[in-house]
């Protein structure tokens, strides 16, 4: 009985965090579609946040939110940067392609909850051990 409440409480956690990140997405997209329709150019910007998964060779690679890993130069960073960081992005797309990314800064909310999140997964994990 008690694993299948830490089960219940893991599958709470991951639909919450699923929405979480739906309901960023979709944030997005709305901010997206009304710049669109202000200024009536190709381009869209998107406000988007980016987990850093690693740094090598002076590339900085970030997870997005819809999946998709972007490469960024480290020197256009002002600000130290390491892994596990969740950074503020602007992104602006032309034809569907990514032409530009402004890094905005830091998002320390956003990588707390991500690091609550692993807390529970592993404690989750341990207590099937």
């Amino acid at each position: 009985m008690e694993i299948e409440n830490e089960i219940e409480k893991t599958e709470d956690i991951m639909k919450a965090w699923d929405k979480h990140i739906n309901e960023k997405i979709g944030e997005n997209l709305r901010n997206a579609i009304k710049h669109r329709n202000k200024d009536n150019t190709s381009e869209i910007e998107i406000d988007d946040i980016g987990a850093v998964d690693s740094i090598e060779d002076g590339i900085v690679r970030c997870e997005i939110l819809n999946g998709e890993m972007l490469d960024l130069p480290k020197g256009d960073f002002k600000f130290d940067v390491q892994e596990g960081d969740v950074l503020n992005l602007k992104l602006t797309y032309k034809e569907g392609k990514l032409i530009k990314t402004d890094i905005l800064g830091k998002n320390e909310e956003e990588k707390q909850l991500r690091i609550e999140l692993m807390r529970e997964e592993i404690k989750r994990i341990r207590k099937k051990m």
